[in-house]
């Protein structure tokens, strides 16, 4: 999603002018995200820096997705809604591993209760909707979980106790 945290330092000045910083990437969003950061509110509107994400677009890097996409062969992003009308999360699998970040649903291992969702959710309902789904999945399946926000567990397993889900760090290098 394009919130300042995920897109913030894709782009800098030269010569005055804000350009992408990796003119080769290209961003895969969901179409529902960009209507979303292009439209806010006064709820909406701190989480989006234009300069963040207008310059991409202007440069033909932004991919508009329109619901689950396997981008390549055994790679998936998939949309979850929830933080944002657009959030999507990343699936990998590769001889029978499978490793999946949920983004912004579940951003650090001391969410994995089922209740635990942030402030900076845009629709909580739908959140807690798909997390308990995606998390159901990730345990089923023995999905290695990434975290992309601030904590020092960057990864693990979901196990159970008491029939409540918690996390099983795994250093993976």
């Amino acid at each position: 999603h394009l919130h300042f945290d995920h897109v913030g330092g894709c782009t800098a000045y030269k010569d005055g002018k804000l350009i992408p910083v990796f003119p080769k990437a290209t961003y895969l969003i969901q179409e529902r995200d960009w209507q979303e950061a292009t439209n806010t509110n006064e709820r909406t509107r701190t989480a989006y820096i234009e300069d963040d994400f207008l310059p991409l677009h202007e440069a033909k890097q932004l991919e508009l997705l329109n619901g689950d996409t396997e981008v390549i062969p055994q790679l998936w992003v998939r949309r979850t809604g929830g933080h944002t009308a657009g959030h999507q999360m990343v699936y990998f699998e590769s001889d029978g591993e499978k490793i999946g970040c949920l983004g912004d649903i579940l951003m650090i291992p001391q969410q994995v209760a089922i209740p635990y969702i942030t402030s900076y959710d845009l629709y909580p309902t739908e959140t807690f909707d798909s997390k308990r789904y995606w998390l159901k999945k990730a345990q089923e399946e023995n999905w290695l979980l990434i975290f992309g926000h601030g904590t020092a567990e960057k990864s693990g397993y979901l196990s159970e106790t008491s029939g409540k889900p918690i996390f099983v760090p795994k250093e993976v290098v």
